[in-house]
């Protein structure tokens, strides 16, 4: 059954061109070009579970999806790939020059994500004032990120996750028409909650690297040191039960919130199945990162995901 169900959702891939209404005229964007399919695997190699909430999305928005979460990849990655300082202030650069190039119809490099983002923008599927703001903020939280050491607050790392998860979300209810108040603050809760998620399950990794998403207030709350974190030691539990009980409280408002929304509206935030998935998980687990079962990678994603769609 599983193996039938990533078959189709390989098979969503299959279709060769997607139309979009642009200046009063159908556009047709060929998607067997070498820079979409980059963008769809580096989607799928390093985001994953947004590759599948992408596929089971809305036939539509998939090619635009994949280009911007190839984009939000590319800007992640900065981080992990700059040897040095001057290295990573060129990536920065690099991309900031890239949103330039891309909204003054001059794009400066041949790179796919580029060729991809500027399609985007011919079809005026990005030219929102509000798109490039969630674009920029991606960018610029990321700059900002990467000349502190830590987080001081848990607010400061919600606030960065807005910027970053919740953007997406904003500029696909941007481009489907579907962005109001209501819908707006769904995608904040979410992706907050996605973001305190993404930061307790990289944890263990980080903290082995010397680094650490962990707020600072709650380290110093709970008398945490760093070391304490790598060995699970001392009140680390405690750290890690507060931030998930405020991702959770997140994850409760998003669901009452959408049951407001139409259901073809609340397809777009297919997203609170994996926050609720490893929030239940965290729970198993004791709230212990280091467990194997929170740290192993769930086969089963797929079907959740599915029966999860059908939910909605």
């Amino acid at each position: 059954m599983l193996g039938s169900l990533q078959h189709t959702l390989k098979s969503f891939l299959l279709p060769t061109c997607t139309r979009y209404l642009c200046a009063g005229k159908v556009h047709t964007v060929n998607k067997s070009q070498q820079s979409y399919q980059y963008a769809i695997d580096r989607v799928k190699t390093y985001d994953y579970e947004s590759y599948l909430i992408i596929l089971l999305g809305a036939k539509k928005w998939r090619y635009p999806m994949f280009v911007l979460h190839a984009y939000n990849v590319e800007l992640s990655l900065i981080l992990e790939l700059a040897a040095d300082a001057r290295t990573l202030a060129g990536r920065f650069a690099f991309w900031t020059d890239v949103l330039n190039g891309v909204y003054s119809d001059t794009p400066p490099y041949d790179h796919p994500v580029v060729q991809e983002l500027t399609t985007l923008h011919k079809l005026n599927l990005i030219n929102s004032q509000q798109s490039q703001n969630f674009l920029f903020n991606m960018l610029t939280s990321r700059k900002k990120v990467s000349q502190v050491t830590h987080f001081e607050t848990l607010d400061q790392l919600e606030r960065y996750s807005e910027h970053t998860k919740s953007s997406l979300l904003y500029l696909l209810l941007n481009m489907s028409g579907e962005s109001s108040i209501d819908t707006d603050h769904v995608a904040s809760h979410v992706g907050r909650c996605y973001g305190l998620i993404t930061a307790l399950r990289s944890t263990p990794y980080l903290a082995s690297k010397n680094q650490l998403l962990l707020p600072q207030d709650l380290l110093s709350k709970h008398k945490v040191s760093q070391s304490d974190v790598l060995r699970m030691k001392n009140n680390v539990k405690e750290v890690v039960f507060e931030m998930a009980s405020v991702a959770h409280v997140h994850l409760q408002k998003t669901q009452k919130l959408m049951e407001k929304l139409p259901k073809n509206t609340r397809q777009y935030f297919l997203l609170t199945a994996i926050c609720n998935n490893q929030l239940e998980l965290l729970r198993k687990c004791d709230f212990n990162l280091h467990d194997p079962l929170f740290l192993k990678k769930n086969p089963m994603l797929p079907w959740h995901l599915w029966r999860a769609k059908r939910k909605l």
